[in-house]
């Protein structure tokens, strides 16, 4: 995980990443899951990111980081984040950070984030319905 993150930080012209289906890549493993959410802020001209059951985590800040990186990727059309039950783990403020940061994906077209442990509290909920 930590190895592709930097790996993925030098690919400035990427415009479609697809991991899906690779359920150990990242293990569960949160410094793993932080270390590639923070690399995905630099991919200025992602249009696609797959990332359905990949075993990304939110724990160690990677939910917030996620939403964080999210929030830099201007040109994004299609998110896929779902099959991963333990990326928000049922934690409010990283899915507060992540719904507030799909308010600025001005581009997006397509959300997949089922089976993602998303929850309301936190303001989640009026976050969401206001992206």
């Amino acid at each position: 995980g930590e190895r592709l993150a930097g790996a993925l930080a030098k690919c400035e012209k990427l415009r479609v990443l697809g991991l899906g289906g690779n359920p150990q890549l990242f293990e569960n493993d949160p410094s793993s899951s932080a270390a590639f959410c923070e690399a995905l802020g630099s991919l200025n001209n992602i249009e696609e990111l797959h990332f359905n059951e990949t075993g990304l985590v939110s724990g160690g800040g990677a939910g917030e980081r996620l939403a964080g990186a999210l929030a830099k990727c201007e040109k994004l059309r299609v998110l896929g984040l779902g099959g991963n039950p333990q990326l928000f783990e049922n934690d409010p403020s990283s899915s507060a950070a992540f719904c507030e940061a799909l308010g600025s994906l001005n581009n997006i077209e397509e959300l997949h984030f089922n089976e993602t442990g998303l929850v309301s509290g936190g303001g989640a909920g009026e976050r969401l319905a206001g992206a």
